[in-house]
């Protein structure tokens, strides 16, 4: 497989992740965007695309009550408004 594809659907993958995770957050995504021009957003998804723990990510969210908050290994446990 061509690698550009390989890193195309890493990134796909991370972005479900965010997407699911961000759900869990203290904060509503559409705050996150609007804080700070939108670098508080920014560096949550920067943080979540350069984590390491996907399948742990995905086992977690796969069984996590809906009103958890994010675990400790997740980069976006202390993501807040600046």
């Amino acid at each position: 497989m061509d690698a550009r594809w390989t890193e195309f659907e890493n990134v796909e993958r991370h972005w479900a992740l965010f997407d699911l995770m961000i759900a869990h957050l203290p904060v509503e995504p559409i705050a996150l965007a609007r804080d700070a021009d939108g670098r508080t957003f920014a560096e949550a998804v920067d943080r979540c695309m350069g984590c390491s723990n996907t399948a742990l990510c995905e086992q977690w969210l796969a069984s996590a009550d809906p009103s958890a908050s994010p675990p400790d290994f997740c980069p976006l446990k202390n993501v807040g408004l600046a």
